[in-house]
């Protein structure tokens, strides 16, 4: 009787058990389960990302995070606008470049020259990359 008991509980909570780890995975993981575009495509991640790497690599002083932070974040609302405003992917490309060339002064007008300079490296190396994964990808 106690084995039969034992059997039809373990029987009614099994569907249970497959189920309940879906659903209480977070939302990050599972963007992350889903390859590298996943990951990234939350704008407070993204601005988070990119302003702890800025920090990092430029030495930036807290005040400075900060106004990072801000101008990265007022760049993504408005790349967001522009682009769905936008017609076609080569305007909402084009919407995203203004907002991010305009987010690329701002920056450049709070660093030291120093700071200036390695930011004009970083961005540099990044759209030489950028324009390198173009090339393979039209090929």
């Amino acid at each position: 009787m106690k084995k039969s008991l034992a059997f039809a509980l373990l029987l009614a909570a099994s569907p249970l058990a497959f189920t309940q780890p879906s659903a209480a995975q977070p939302a990050d993981q599972t963007a992350q389960t889903h390859g590298r575009r996943g990951g990234d495509r939350q704008p407070g991640h993204r601005v988070e990302k990119m302003t702890e790497r800025l920090t990092k690599k430029l030495s930036l002083t807290t005040e400075q995070t900060a106004q990072v932070h801000t101008i990265l974040t007022q760049a993504g609302e408005t790349a967001r606008q522009n682009a769905q405003s936008a017609a076609d992917r080569n305007g909402k490309r084009a919407a995203m470049k203004s907002a991010m060339d305009a987010a690329d002064e701002q920056i450049a007008a709070i660093l030291t020259p120093a700071q200036k300079d390695t930011f004009t490296k970083i961005r540099a190396e990044q759209r030489e990359h950028q324009g390198d994964r173009r090339d393979r990808r039209d090929n």
